[in-house]
């Protein structure tokens, strides 16, 4: 025996793509928002905007360490560690990406929130 959809079956239906509209819209449209660099050290925690042009000496166990922002990207151009790791991890510019000195204790971090964010399904 085959039943047709009812207006019960279209509102629900209906009420389906709405709700799946409005997750969607609230994933994909956020805010834009400023980014900053966190730089986390023996010395604390601090946070500079990434727009600005800046040379930063964050000092660690093993001595100073030299971090750049310029022109929307952050580095580390001098650190006193052996295997100068972290001065090859390079420039990064986007939230979520991070340059570490283990062994002088050096994290660096940029954060915020990017007008296009990189959302896909596994996200939720």
């Amino acid at each position: 025996m085959r039943r047709s959809m009812g207006i019960g079956d279209w509102v629900i239906i209906v009420f389906a793509l709405f709700a799946l509209t409005g997750v969607l819209a609230a994933a994909y449209t956020r805010p834009m928002g400023p980014l900053v660099v966190r730089v986390e050290s023996e010395g604390g925690v601090f946070l500079y905007p990434l727009d600005e042009d800046r040379t930063l000496e964050v000092e660690g166990p093993l001595g100073p360490e030299k971090v750049i922002i310029r022109n929307g990207a952050v580095w580390i151009e001098e650190a006193p560690c052996p295997d100068k790791l972290c001065i090859a991890m390079g420039r990064i510019s986007s939230p979520g990406q991070w340059i570490a000195c283990l062994p002088n204790r050096i994290f660096v971090m940029v954060e915020g929130r990017k007008g296009s964010s990189p959302v896909d399904g596994t996200t939720f």
